[in-house]
């Protein structure tokens, strides 16, 4: 389970339409590499930009939909 913020620790970081993956990852108490991953599955949506060095965008609302909700559920191998 995930160590959950509330929406109003999130600061400055929630008053964006759109987060970097670090600012996701803070928000939500959990490393990039999560994040990332999560991204990768297609458990969380976001948005991934045309550079490497830009990376990934993730919404606002899926930080505000995992703090309500929890961590998403990943499928077993």
């Amino acid at each position: 389970m995930l160590a959950i913020a509330s929406v109003a620790e999130l600061g400055t970081a929630v008053d964006k339409e759109w987060l970097t993956l670090k600012e996701a990852a803070e928000a939500l108490r959990v490393s990039e590499f999560t994040i990332r991953r999560w991204l990768q599955r297609g458990l969380i949506r976001g948005v991934k930009l045309p550079t490497a060095r830009a990376g990934w965008r993730i919404p606002k609302s899926e930080i505000e939909r995992l703090l309500t909700l929890g961590e998403p559920e990943e499928e077993e191998r």
